[in-house]
């Protein structure tokens, strides 16, 4: 089953923008450019994240309809609990699940992209292995008071995979290493891909306890214990996209 994450579950003749995936399964990530089309990206690769801006994702599964994405913004804590959005067979709300989204700019090119960089690209993904993968990133993030640098991102290099054991089954976490911070307004294109991110396609029910006023299509939520999301940055000037196929970091 293909997930509504809101950039295109490729199931159909819709088109979309390329976004990001790891198959945690495996341990293989890839760009899905169209339908059929997902070409892997091979380690090691090197990428900007844009942390500062990620946003907290609340995924459930209706009976009746397709997917219910709702984006948390910052003014919920992280011990709050999502609010419940239709109902299962027996009555009891339907339970979310927890993962993210963050924009990054990956500077490796691929045939399938006419050998230019995959560039700017979405990931969003509620598995148990891609948000054990953010987290490693995260806690460097933290770590290297990524939090205070409001206009900077941080350039991680994914060196490979590491298999885990959890239960009865197995998941892959990404292995990162830190390679140094690129000032988010030297990225072509990045502002206008942050201001036309997806939203949440459900409203908040009323009476759930959650403020509504913070949920916004730009907020930020910090669901990973090594430290708290800030403020969502200011809107930010578009620099002229470059003449040639350059690498803007």
């Amino acid at each position: 089953m293909a997930i509504d994450f809101g950039y295109g579950s490729g199931t159909g003749d819709e088109e979309f923008p390329p976004f990001f995936k790891m198959d945690a399964q495996v341990g293989v990530c890839k760009v899905r450019i169209a339908k059929d089309v997902e070409p892997q990206i091979p380690y090691p690769f090197r990428a900007a994240y844009d942390m500062k801006n990620m946003r907290m994702l609340h995924l459930c599964f209706p009976r009746d309809g397709g997917p219910q994405r709702l984006f948390f913004g910052d003014l919920v804590g992280p011990a709050e609990k999502p609010p419940p959005i239709g109902l299962l067979r027996n009555g009891e709300p339907n339970e979310f699940k927890v993962g993210f989204e963050v924009f990054m700019y990956v500077t490796d090119k691929l045939q399938e992209m006419g050998d230019k960089a995959v560039g700017i690209v979405p990931w969003c993904a509620c598995s148990v292995g891609a948000t054990m993968s953010f987290n490693v990133m995260h806690d460097i993030w933290v770590e290297n008071d990524g939090e205070a640098k409001v206009d900077m991102l941080p350039i991680f290099v994914c060196q490979g995979k590491k298999t885990l054991n959890i239960g009865k089954g197995s998941t892959n976490i990404l292995q990162y290493e830190s390679d140094g911070w690129v000032e988010r307004a030297k990225i072509p294109g990045f502002a206008d891909a942050l201001a036309n991110r997806v939203g949440s396609n459900v409203a908040v029910p009323r009476g759930q306890g959650v403020d509504e006023s913070s949920l916004q299509a730009q907020g930020s939520e910090d669901i990973f214990p090594a430290g708290d999301m800030a403020q969502d940055s200011p809107p930010l000037d578009v620099p002229p996209e470059p003449d040639d196929d350059s690498i803007p970091f």
